[in-house]
């Protein structure tokens, strides 16, 4: 399994309608494409803030195997939640780990 970790820096005045219909997208995804098993997401609840170098929200996507990850940037779903990304995200990480 691969577990595919989005982190967002979204700028302080995004609508809280934007981020939902951002992370909306990503969980519609998963209707879309069978090696996409798990959506997780949501804002960052730490106390230690001093390190979240403002990344405030999370996606983990959960997805069988590598090839997944790429099918799923093929999505138009995905493809969406990009376009709505581009006026109000600062900065985006993306980090994939074999579990």
């Amino acid at each position: 399994m691969i577990k595919h970790i989005l982190l967002f820096k979204f700028r302080q005045n995004t609508p809280q309608d934007t981020i939902d219909e951002i992370m909306d997208l990503f969980v519609q995804c998963i209707d879309k494409l069978s090696g996409l098993t798990k959506i997780e997401h949501g804002k960052n609840t730490s106390s230690k803030k001093h390190l979240d170098c403002g990344f405030n929200y999370c996606v983990i996507m959960h997805f069988e195997k590598k090839e997944d990850i790429g099918n799923y940037g093929l999505l138009n779903e995905h493809k969406q939640a990009q376009e709505l990304q581009k006026s109000c995200v600062e900065k985006v990480l993306v980090f994939d780990i074999t579990a």
